[in-house]
């Protein structure tokens, strides 16, 4: 190492750095209902422009989305 040069030491990777208690459950089904919400909007926003009022098609989607996440929620449990 010359003047001015900066050393930095790295530990030695260990691995997987998680404890036991941050580990998903093996075997446990999660669900992702949000994509429902995001689509809801997009479609939602594009079917209410062909009408000409795409903030009550945006609304109207994002509701539709959010009754599908609950939905997905609460059956996947």
């Amino acid at each position: 190492i010359g003047h001015g040069a900066i050393r930095i030491e790295i530990a030695p990777s260990r691995g997987d750095n998680m404890t036991n208690d941050q580990k998903p459950e093996s075997g446990s089904k999660k669900s992702a209902g949000g994509f429902f919400m995001a689509m809801g909007c997009i479609f939602g926003a594009i079917g209410g422009g062909l009408l000409g009022q795409p903030v009550i098609g945006l609304l109207a989607g994002l509701g539709a989305g959010i009754v599908i996440s609950i939905a997905i929620w609460y059956f996947d449990l």
